[in-house]
């Protein structure tokens, strides 16, 4: 058995989540800035949300902050694209 990680690794989803965060932000009368993107980029949703919520001084909960950026994110996913050859190398693994 194989495990791979999704994100990133096997799908070109960077973008999703930029997306997301300028939605979301921009929902709030928020700019996309690199001090936010820096405090909620290659980590975990609860830390990012903790993270927003201070960062924004939201009254929503991390919960309620996640369940909007999955909303935001489901749609997208549709349209991601797989990263370079990673169809070839799963049908490999496949046949192995």
């Amino acid at each position: 058995m194989l495990i791979f990680d999704l994100d990133g690794t096997l799908i070109d989803s960077n973008g999703v989540w930029v997306d997301v965060d300028k939605t979301f932000l921009g929902r709030r009368g928020a700019p996309y800035t690199k001090e936010y993107h820096d405090g909620v980029a290659h980590t975990i949703l609860q830390n990012a949300a903790l993270f927003t919520k201070s960062y924004l001084n939201l009254e929503e909960t991390p919960e309620e902050i996640i369940a909007e950026w999955l909303e935001l994110a489901k749609d997208a996913y549709s349209n991601v694209a797989l990263k370079p050859y990673v169809r070839e190398f799963l049908e490999k693994c496949k046949e192995e």
